[in-house]
């Protein structure tokens, strides 16, 4: 799991007969991507168009999708929402994982739910330690904060841990919350070979049963797992064996333990030399805190087998913990149906729109980035569950998530329209006017405020969708934060301001000394500049000597050197 966020080899092979069929499951899928119906058809994703339900739909005669240019381009039919998909074939390949996950983790849901487990002594053990060693986690003191928060989310209430450089061991505890059931978290958080996550965060690899890692799932709480740490040379090879139980605490909380094994021995890695055997204990505490809310507490320690680089702690793993729970937070908020949708959503959401949008940007130069911009736009209309039905619902909103994508400043009229018959071009109309808006705003909030109050078809939306306002909050801080136009012209304003004052001022000193009797006005800037440019020389030599120098306010001395000049 660790691994795979650190763009390490993970690999996975299976040794039992029950994670063989899990395999088989897995492989029902058609040529055309369609899949075997879900019990939670409503999470499940197929690589066409949208239906009238939301979900989206597979045709195989849309084989004009395999673009071989790459772009993205709308898809066109009767039905369609005009959302271009996901670069295929890996928009078939993300949605085959994805749903091969769901199948699995619904599995687990049920186990969690419906079915009474019975548990050995170590399974219990490896519980009650976890439990122990989270409760100690939690209490931490003077733990050093993790310094790599760029994927977190706001619903994230703490990181923190700390690296023992002595003995190479790493602590990392946290906080947070998911949008979903406690069992469904619990299940992701189980589902320790998942193959499918967010592409912004990068799509995990499952590779064959090379390399000697195996999987073994003992029963229906517990599996033995085995992951492949390839560090950058020339550091060895490291790997580790973990046995992960979950267990029912309560009717609202579920505990998912992570203890590691040392019994399994050691092999020769690809280039010979010795692997070294990694150990992690780790914890995660799910519990429901209300119908759609559930809190994640975690307590992880891990050792490399000794000490590791600062660069590679502080660059790859620590930054890692946190972008774990970012991704489960993002699974979960994708998961959210339109009907399920808040208020206090629409913020989470919008952090989750904004960096899809900048991780897809990550994926080519600056010239590419208008058009990557708006791949991670139709990354979110096409993973998100809500989007894809609101896509359906409201066919302008992909154009006015693009054109805000773009962050340009054009001169756009007032849109009138009702929200019942927005188009397209009423929609791109709006993103111009949001983006000149907060090119003039101080603040996300006042700029969103202005946008919503000028466009009745905004107010109406804002009125049906109250996820509407945060998220465009967030997206609106965003532009704010990256407008190049909007710096260049704050620079640009700034520089011009200074120019106007330095050429007002040095006519005033020419007026007042070609004025009789104002001259000493004039020559008062010309004695006080080398003045102030000596005490200011003096003071950063430290050789200023005086006592009442020291004393005096630079208003005073301006005062004394005015006195001097009137009496002249």
């Amino acid at each position: 799991m660790f691994a795979a966020f650190f763009k390490f080899s993970k690999t996975v092979a299976k040794s039992d007969g029950r994670s063989c069929a899990l395999e088989e499951d897995r492989n029902e899928f058609s040529s055309a991507g369609t899949v075997l119906a879900l019990k939670d058809s409503s999470r499940k994703i197929l690589p066409d168009e949208i239906s009238s339900t939301g979900k989206i739909l597979s045709h195989p005669s849309r084989v004009t999708l395999m673009i071989k240019s790459k772009k993205i381009l709308p898809i066109e039919s009767e039905t369609s929402t005009a959302l271009s998909v996901m670069r295929l074939p890996d928009a078939t390949l993300y949605t085959q994982k994805y749903n091969g996950d769901l199948e699995t983790e619904g599995e687990t849901v049920r186990q969690m739910d419906n079915v009474v487990q019975g548990y050995t002594f170590e399974e219990d053990e490896i519980i009650t330690s976890a439990l122990g060693g989270l409760i100690s986690g939690l209490k931490m003191k003077g733990a050093i904060p993790f310094k790599d928060f760029s994927t977190t989310f706001s619903t994230a209430k703490w990181f923190k841990g700390f690296y023992n450089a002595k003995d190479g061991d790493i602590y990392s505890t946290s906080n947070y919350t998911c949008r979903g059931a406690h069992s469904q978290v619990a299940a992701r958080l189980a589902d320790y070979h998942h193959t499918c996550k967010n592409l912004a965060f990068g799509l995990m690899e499952a590779q064959g049963a090379g390399g000697g890692a195996y999987l073994e799932i003992p029963n229906d709480h517990s599996m033995v797992y085995k992951e492949d740490y390839d560090f950058p040379s020339p550091l060895t090879h490291r790997e580790t064996i973990v046995k992960i139980v979950w267990k029912r605490l309560s009717e609202k909380s579920i505990m998912v333990a992570y203890h590691p094994l040392t019994t399994h021995p050691l092999v020769a890695n690809k280039d010979g030399k010795t692997t070294i055997r990694a150990t992690l204990h780790g914890a995660m505490l799910v519990t429901q805190i209300d119908n759609g809310t559930t809190e994640a507490n975690s307590d992880f320690h891990i050792n490399f087998g000794g000490n590791l680089p600062r660069p590679v702690i502080n660059g790859f793993i620590i930054p890692n913990f946190n972008r774990i729970a970012s991704h489960h937070q993002s699974f979960f908020a994708y998961s959210l149906g339109l009907e399920a949708l808040s208020e206090a959503d629409g913020k989470l959401l919008g952090e989750v729109f904004v960096n899809q949008i900048k991780q897809a940007r990550k994926r080519g130069g600056w010239k590419k980035r208008a058009e990557l911009g708006q791949v991670g736009v139709d990354e979110f209309l096409y993973i998100s569950v809500a989007m894809r039905k609101f896509l359906h619902l409201c066919l302008w909103f992909r154009a006015l998530l693009h054109e805000i994508s773009l962050n340009r400043v054009k001169g756009a009229p007032t849109v009138t329209t009702a929200l019942s018959d927005l188009k397209d071009h009423d929609a791109i109309n709006l993103a111009k006017d949001l983006s000149t808006i907060v090119l003039t705003s101080a603040e996300a909030e006042s700029a969103i405020d202005h946008w919503s109050a000028q466009n009745v078809a905004l107010e109406e939306f804002e009125a049906e969708h109250p996820w509407m306002r945060p998220f465009f909050v967030e997206v609106a801080q965003y532009n704010l934060k990256t407008s190049d136009f909007g710096l260049k012209f704050r620079v640009f304003a700034g520089a011009m301001l200074s120019t106007i004052d330095l050429v007002t001022d040095v006519y005033m000193t020419l007026q007042f000394l070609n004025t009789d009797g104002r001259e000493s006005f004039g020559s008062a800037p010309n004695d006080y500049i080398p003045y102030d440019w000596r005490m200011k020389y003096n003071k950063t030599k430290g050789r200023v000597t005086d006592p009442q120098l020291r004393r005096r306010s630079s208003i005073q001395q301006v005062k004394t050197l005015l006195g001097g000049v009137e009496e002249r």
